[in-house]
């Protein structure tokens, strides 16, 4: 009885001591080098605590395959923080509780949320460390003036494809007789010659058909004036006849 109660509280100190292990991974994508591991810090914090021990604070050791692992957590809850000096990782903070049965589970911390509130994003197991997406890598310096390739008119013509390929054309189309007449200058003259030659045709088209216009209304106005000028004599008549009847009576 007596050995049978030592082993138990062997055992149940051996579990409050070892406790459970978070298991965790880095990755970026491909193989981690030194130079990644070197620029990497991922520590655990205890921030609750249900025993008599000091708070846990560790820093995590990577392994080239981008493995880490944190041994012997007693029940509790714990901060897990990822940074990197040359990418923006996700998540960057993580919520870890230890229950006493060494069930481990994991939440995701918001940016600007309180790790108390953080018990709705639950996290897969082992939990993944990577580069955030919209903004993999960190930015130290910030050109303050970009160039003109890179921002204003010109940066939006060479960006987009069709604006790129309306500038071409127009280029095209204002360069190609300068050199069609450097190539090819007897083409380029025979050419000129032949819309010479048309412009002329078209030119003495269109005289001839105002010729035309005009010999029609000269004809209409002539058909028109010619019954006035049949009528005018015979007027003229009558107003001698009727004054050579008026001096006659006066005679009389």
């Amino acid at each position: 009885m007596q050995l049978s109660f030592v082993l138990l509280l062997c055992l149940s100190v051996l579990q409050t001591v070892l406790g459970a292990d978070f298991v965790g991974e880095l990755d970026l994508g491909r193989a981690l080098t030194a130079h990644d591991v070197g620029r990497t810090d991922i520590h655990i914090l205890e921030v609750i605590s249900t025993g008599t021990h000091q708070p846990v604070k560790k820093r995590a050791h990577l392994k080239p395959d981008g493995t880490f692992k944190f041994r012997d957590l007693a029940p509790g809850t714990y901060i897990i923080s990822a940074s990197s000096i040359d990418y923006n990782l996700v998540p960057y903070k993580a919520r870890v509780d230890v229950t006493p049965d060494d069930e481990i589970k994991a939440y995701y911390i918001p940016p600007g949320q309180k790790w108390a509130d953080s018990d709705k994003l639950n996290l897969t197991l082992p939990m993944k460390v990577y580069p955030q997406a919209k903004a993999p890598l960190k930015e130290y310096i910030k050109r303050r003036s970009p160039g003109l390739l890179e921002s204003g008119p010109i940066a939006t013509i060479i960006n987009n494809p069709l604006y790129l390929a309306g500038v071409i054309i127009m280029i095209t189309v204002a360069l190609l007789p300068k050199i069609m007449e450097f190539m090819d200058p007897e083409g380029i003259a025979e050419i000129k010659n032949n819309a010479k030659l048309e412009k002329r045709q078209t030119e003495s088209a269109s005289s001839i058909e105002v010729t035309k216009k005009l010999e029609k209304v000269g004809s209409t106005v002539s058909k028109e004036s010619s019954p006035a000028q049949e009528q005018t004599p015979v007027s003229a008549s009558a107003t001698s006849s009727q004054t050579t009847k008026k001096t006659k009576k006066r005679k009389n």
